[in-house]
């Protein structure tokens, strides 16, 4: 497993007590990379388990995180981890388990959503966000993606975007997906609207920029890029019970869709935009 952190004092050692929680410690290499890091992620890791096993660069990136943990993993199959998000007890032999079964390339467990520390208007919000079908059987990223030696041979070293949960997305057809039910991780949501929509800012510029590196690399129409019909938008509709939420998603995608393309006309760079108040609300 690896797992890229950056600044990621607060959340490393939840993060790594969920994954040894119920994992075969004999078959499991944890590899946490620490990217460009100043607020002691790496003593904290350290001191987490002695089965963690911490790797530094001074680059703060997450496709050279990524490839680092790659260069230095011996196993075959890859986990990758978010380091602000936790798994369900037993998750990776499970998820392990799904990728040796014939077809087996890509799988992730299912993905759980912890809302409790959000304010009203983003518990609104995330509750029409996951009935988005992006979020239903088949997602494999948003925090978690696990490979096969055959999932994992479809590309050499990650490219250096921002979405890298997308990019995989994109390597493999809906049918080539694997949800493994009865186990789940939780990504860290944000606990504002404003957070919600700095969040949906860096997904308008990663996207943008995955669509530009696929066209540069002349690999064609990738095989899971899909813009997901809206119709599940109108069938929330139809519920008085969802039109605060769908009041609050409207207002946040109709804000990304118009500053997107003027940071982007402005030259300014994709930045991950995290929201810092939900990892001290976390703790």
């Amino acid at each position: 497993m690896i797992v890229p952190a950056h600044n990621e004092r607060l959340m490393i050692g939840r993060c790594i007590d969920s994954v040894l929680h119920g994992a075969p410690l004999d078959e499991l290499e944890l590899l946490v990379v620490c990217n460009g890091c100043t607020d002691g992620t790496e003593d904290v890791a350290c001191a987490a388990s002695p089965h963690a096993r911490v790797l530094k660069t001074e680059i703060a990136s997450k496709h050279a995180a990524l490839n680092l943990g790659d260069e230095t993993a011996r196993g075959s199959v890859r986990v990758y981890l978010d380091a602000d998000t936790v798994v369900s007890p037993g998750t990776l032999a499970a998820v392990a388990l799904a990728l040796e079964r014939p077809g087996g390339l890509v799988a992730a467990p299912e993905i759980r959503f912890d809302d409790s520390a959000c304010s009203w208007p983003a518990r609104q919000f995330h509750r029409v966000w996951r009935a988005s079908p992006y979020f239903g059987p088949g997602l494999v990223g948003a925090g978690f993606y696990a490979l096969s030696p055959e999932g994992r041979s479809r590309f050499d070293r990650f490219p250096p975007i921002v979405a890298d949960d997308a990019f995989i997305q994109s390597l493999f057809a809906p049918e080539d997906r694997t949800t493994v039910p009865g186990y789940t991780f939780t990504p860290l949501l944000p606990t504002t609207l404003r957070a919600m929509l700095h969040v949906h800012l860096r997904h308008y510029g990663a996207r943008a920029e995955l669509q530009q590196w696929w066209s540069e690399a002349g690999m064609g129409v990738p095989l899971g890029w899909s813009d997901h019909s809206k119709t599940w938008v109108l069938d929330l509709s139809r519920s008085p019970a969802n039109w605060p939420g769908l009041a609050c998603f409207g207002l946040v995608k109709i804000a990304a869709a118009v500053l997107g393309p003027l940071s982007r006309r402005r030259g300014r760079m994709v930045r991950w935009n995290r929201d810092d108040a939900s990892r001290r609300a976390a703790v």
